[in-house]
């Protein structure tokens, strides 16, 4: 099935798909990266898997579910309704009813502004305090042995992400994607970051930490990764990171 996905990609002669692949940079290469092209940061949703959201968080109570014996269809709709609800907080006090274009930061500042300016002021100082001892970090753009090199990807997606917190009466958002309602039902209930934080202390600067550890092992696993990619790029399948929160919810619901 790899060589019959192979040949309906584009560009497939730049692919190297080869089990024992010429060169250094077999395909898959990385797709969850801070990425920066033209000095523009490329990867800001990416926020979306890391950030411990502690709204979306209390949206979805495990043991309360597994006592009702509420299936995931039941869980989903619940989450559906309280995130509604939020959404049009969102959109009343940021949203720009005079931009009627398609607008991504919905994704990951919807939860920052859910929880607060502050909450994410903290969440930001505590994620860099932590990035200067991340030794294994696949999110960066640039493979360096210097850690000033190698975080450069993600400190420019943390001094954008901070322009933004530091005026949020500046923010005007526009239109809410059209996935976004769904892509929030799974970061409560698959986000790698989220679902740390529920269990595990509610420490941000730890579910951020171990949240990049699952991302990581996402980018680095290239033959598991390289059919899904595969199907991705032949239209298959949904994008990268929405479809890593859906695989990720519905393996937690598989348990």
């Amino acid at each position: 099935m790899l060589g019959k996905l192979v040949h309906q990609i584009k560009n497939q002669d730049k692919k190297n798909t080869g089990y024992f692949a010429d060169g250094s940079r077999r395909y898959p290469v990385a797709r969850l990266r801070f990425n920066v092209s033209n000095g523009e940061v490329r990867g800001m949703s990416l926020f979306a898997l890391l950030y411990p959201s502690k709204t979306l968080s209390d949206m979805y109570l495990p043991i309360e579910s597994l006592n009702n014996h509420e299936s995931l269809e039941v869980i989903e709709k619940s989450v559906r309704l309280k995130l509604k609800e939020k959404l049009a907080i969102i959109e009343e006090k940021y949203g720009d009813s005079g931009n009627n274009k398609e607008d991504a930061r919905w994704y990951y500042l919807a939860p920052m502004l859910m929880d607060g300016v502050i909450y994410a002021k903290h969440w930001i100082e505590d994620i860099v305090w932590e990035m200067n001892t991340d030794e294994e970090d696949t999110t960066s753009e640039v493979r360096s042995s210097s850690k000033d090199k190698r975080n450069k990807g993600f400190i420019a997606h943390i001094d954008k992400l901070r322009s933004y917190l530091d005026a949020p009466e500046e923010i005007h958002l526009g239109r809410k994607p059209e996935d976004l309602l769904e892509t929030l039902v799974n970061m409560v209930l698959g986000s790698p970051a989220i679902c740390i934080y529920r269990s595990n202390g509610r420490s941000t600067a730890r579910a951020t930490s171990l949240a990049k550890v699952f991302v990581n092992n996402f980018n680095l696993r290239s033959q598991q990764l390289s059919l899904i990619l595969l199907m991705a790029d032949a239209g298959m399948i949904i994008p990268t990171g929405r479809m890593y929160l859906n695989t990720v919810k519905m393996a937690v619901f598989r348990q």
